[in-house]
């Protein structure tokens, strides 16, 4: 292995090296470590690599394959250190970029013709710590074969934590099925920590989020956390977990699944004082918290808003709901106006709903849309008697779409989105008339049963007629 190119990759704290080897070397050291990052194992059988096959023993030059590996330097490591270090742990590797063409690599290794003395060019990533390493992958977004981004994540965290150096009892879940083990984490539960350790959120197992989205969440917030800025690392979130154990009730308590995701968010931000703080200090805080939290009947949980108009100066309306959920802005204030499909939406939204000229509102007060999405009371402004009245109907629409309705003043039409799983989405139009949404029309796009159909509707006389033409 000879190495060309050197440079220090300053986010990951690590060093980007460029090498050229040969095709033997490759198949005898860098082909193995595909099974050691599980995320590619089946080979793909296309026309493209089938040629990349052919081209191999023909003698082309591949595109550069990607090998990181973790090591922690000391600072300004001299170029010669961090090439020895490469050539002799190459076997700890994992291959970031290049799978296919390893695979396709070993099948023309089998043909008549080929020379495994041709070269390979490989670049090489070197970061501090598994935490930086997933971090530099999810931002690269390495690997060919379409995989939701969550999935990846848990793939890399379940390769790149060494769960063998940890000293806790984790078992695998089938394991955990069979034998009755209430000292040891479930090990899916610790890779979910781990996630949310990463992404510093709590939601990695949210049932309330449509799954697409939760993956991309989660991706999101990983790229914008300060991984690469922060002396944590989650091998101290470990240690203190493992620390925990020494005592009964803080034992039991962390592993719970809920308490431990939690923890892992929460501990990264304040781990310091955790570090010193006692058992019985531990104990006490959580006992309290879990004393207030008992406390509340979240059945009769209710909120109030009040209403005043701009540029008024009289009393406030006053307006009973059953619950408000506060949704935050990124920069930590209320989401209002925020209507994007499938992001997360405003705890307010404003608007001329019913297209008179007022304006009117709508406040989140549940989450009994379709697939968990969040639903609303809608209020719309009467002029008559100045005050915002409760709109059932327009309330209702958002509780059977995915999320709330889009609102076009220029065709005075509200439009919801739903859907039936993967491969089933509607677009219906609706007109407003005495504060009742009308069906005027639905755009649906059907590929179930393997076949693709898109066609227009109509509302007539109650009942959908397929349109010839598109509509309107």
């Amino acid at each position: 292995m000879d190495f060309f190119t050197f440079d220090e990759d300053r986010v990951v704290e690590g060093y980007v090296a460029g090498g050229v080897t040969t095709y033997r070397f490759a198949l005898d050291h860098l082909a193995p470590l595909i099974g050691r990052l599980n995320i590619q194992r089946d080979t793909l059988k296309t026309k493209f690599y089938s040629r990349l096959e052919k081209d191999i023993v023909r003698g082309c030059v591949m595109p550069p394959i990607t090998v990181a590996l973790i090591h922690d330097f000391e600072e300004g490591a001299a170029a010669v250190a961090v090439n020895d270090h490469i050539r002799a742990h190459i076997d700890e590797g994992f291959v970031l970029d290049g799978i296919q063409r390893l695979n396709t690599l070993a099948r023309a290794s089998q043909s008549a013709g080929f020379d495994d003395a041709r070269p390979l060019h490989v670049n090489f990533v070197i970061a501090r710590s598994r935490d930086r390493l997933l971090y530099r992958m999810i931002t690269l977004n390495n690997g060919q074969r379409p995989m939701s981004a969550r999935h990846q994540i848990e793939v890399l965290a379940d390769s790149f934590f060494d769960f063998d150096s940890v000293d806790l009892k984790l078992v695998a879940e089938k394991g955990k099925s069979r034998v009755r083990a209430p000292d040891s984490f479930k090990k899916s539960d610790f890779i979910k920590g781990y996630i949310a350790y990463l992404s510093e959120t709590v939601n990695v197992d949210n049932q309330k989020i449509i799954e697409e989205k939760l993956d991309e969440l989660i991706a999101s917030r990983i790229i914008e956390s300060d991984i690469p800025t922060r002396r944590i690392e989650f091998s101290d979130i470990v240690n203190l977990i493992n620390r925990m154990s020494a005592s009964e009730y803080l034992s039991e308590w962390i592993r719970v699944q809920n308490n431990f995701i939690g923890f892992c968010v929460g501990a990264k931000q304040s781990i310091p004082a955790l570090q010193e703080a006692q058992y019985a200090e531990m104990e006490g805080a959580i006992q309290s918290f879990e004393q207030a939290f008992a406390s509340i009947n979240v059945s009769k949980v209710t909120g109030q808003i009040s209403v005043t108009k701009s540029g008024a100066t009289g009393k406030s309306q006053l307006i009973d709901l059953p619950s408000i959920f506060l949704t935050r802005a990124a920069g930590g204030g209320l989401l209002i106006n925020s209507t994007v499909l499938y992001e997360y939406q405003g705890t307010i939204n404003t608007g001329d709903f019913n297209f008179d000229g007022d304006q009117d509102f709508a406040i989140q007060t549940g989450n009994n849309g379709s697939y968990g999405g969040p639903s609303y009371d809608v209020f719309l402004q009467d002029r008559r008697s100045g005050r915002f009245l409760h709109a059932p109907a327009l309330s209702a629409l958002t509780a059977t779409g995915l999320g709330f309705f889009e609102v076009d003043p220029s065709a005075r039409e509200l439009v919801e989105y739903t859907k039936d799983g993967c491969c089933y989405h509607e677009e219906t139009h609706f007109s407003v008339h005495n504060n009742m949404p009308m069906p005027k029309w639905r755009q649906v796009e059907d590929a179930r049963d393997n076949q693709f159909r898109q066609f227009s509707e109509a509302y007539r006389r109650g009942r959908w007629v397929r349109a010839k033409v598109g509509v309107p």
